[in-house]
């Protein structure tokens, strides 16, 4: 009698063991950046100079000073897998992005300009951007202003 139950034990430890090791809980692996970004049209949602929201009229009256981000403040912007972008709603914006080695910078140059965003957030529904660098324009009534500019984006 001793030997089955001896054995009936052995194969409750082995079938828990078993268990245990099934059930262990998965490491939760990031989702890669770049598919990411590339996996959909994003709209930019709010545009803010120094954490301050800028309204419409306001950045329509500054657009033509801020380059690429005057270009692209009120279009779709389309990041591709092979390091392009474009706004289908604005044939004449388009150029290339990269991401440093650690995917926590963005770069974006078009028209010869280079530009660099530090990513706060990159999710399936949020993409935040703030320059790398101050942007100086000039605001009519309160003269040039130097800021750092955060895009806020949301899918298109």
């Amino acid at each position: 009698m001793r030997h089955p139950l001896r054995m009936l034990v052995t194969m409750l430890a082995v079938g828990v063991l078993a268990v245990g090791v099934s059930c262990k809980k998965k490491e939760d692996t990031p989702p890669d950046r770049t598919a990411l970004l590339t996996a959909r049209t994003w709209r930019i949602s709010q545009v803010k100079a120094n954490n301050t929201p800028l309204t419409d009229q306001l950045l329509q009256q500054v657009a033509g000073q801020a380059g690429l981000l005057g270009q692209i403040y009120n279009s779709n912007v389309v990041f591709k897998a092979d390091g392009t972008f474009s706004s289908p709603n604005n044939n004449t914006v388009s150029g290339t992005w990269t991401f440093n080695t650690d995917k926590t910078e963005l770069t974006l140059v078009s028209g010869g300009q280079s530009n660099g965003f530090k990513v706060i957030t990159l999710s399936e529904t949020s993409l935040v951007l703030e320059s790398l660098s101050s942007y100086t324009v000039n605001v009519p009534i309160i003269g040039d202003i130097s800021a750092r500019v955060t895009l806020e984006m949301a899918p298109a």
